[in-house]
């Protein structure tokens, strides 16, 4: 009996530890580029990363932090009714090597190792020349607008403890939408 206690008293502590609330970012900014026919997105965070997330990291958790980019076309007199035309949800998967003292950044099919906590911070706030679409797909008389959000997606844990609170995430480090104008 005393063994099971001690057991459900763990199993709550990893459970408020793994679902408290982290504090939350803002968008600093959205930038559009057209070049080579093309539309180009570059999305800034107005913090730092909350120390938090780094103590999961270092606790040898991988963390997937979610850039979603949508474009939208607008509906004249119905906002409620715009059509989505592209939505796009960049991953930015972290994990720090204890032995190397390293984080390693995974964003698409490229790779990248950081000796320093201010590098990988630098590189998680931003998403820089993220393609969008094709200038040619869009109607020049039509209007359009960008909305941006970036959000923590899921705590991955490493096995055992994987396997057993394998639907528990951390709660809270997201932003709001933000929009621009597509001009």
């Amino acid at each position: 009996m005393r063994r099971m206690k001690s057991l459900s008293l763990l199993l709550f502590t990893v459970l408020l530890f793994l679902a408290r609330n982290v504090s939350a970012q803002e968008i600093k900014s959205i930038e559009t580029v057209r070049t080579n026919n093309k539309i180009i997105v570059s999305v800034a965070l107005d913090n730092d990363i909350p120390a938090e997330i780094f103590d999961y990291l270092h606790n040898g958790v991988k963390v997937t932090i979610v850039y979603t980019v949508n474009l939208y076309k607008i509906t004249p007199f119905f906002y409620f009714s715009d059509s989505k035309i592209v939505e796009i949800d960049y991953k930015k998967i972290v994990q720090y090597n204890i032995w190397e003292k390293a984080y390693y950044l995974e964003e698409g099919k490229t790779k990248f190792k950081f000796q320093t906590k201010g590098e990988i911070n630098k590189k998680l706030m931003e998403l820089n020349s993220l393609f969008l679409t094709d200038e040619d797909k869009l109607d020049k008389t039509e209007s359009y607008y960008i909305k941006v959000k970036v959000n923590l997606e899921s705590v991955k844990l490493f096995p055992p403890l994987s396997w057993i609170f394998d639907l528990v995430t951390v709660r809270g480090f997201q932003t709001s939408w933000k929009t621009k104008d597509l001009k």
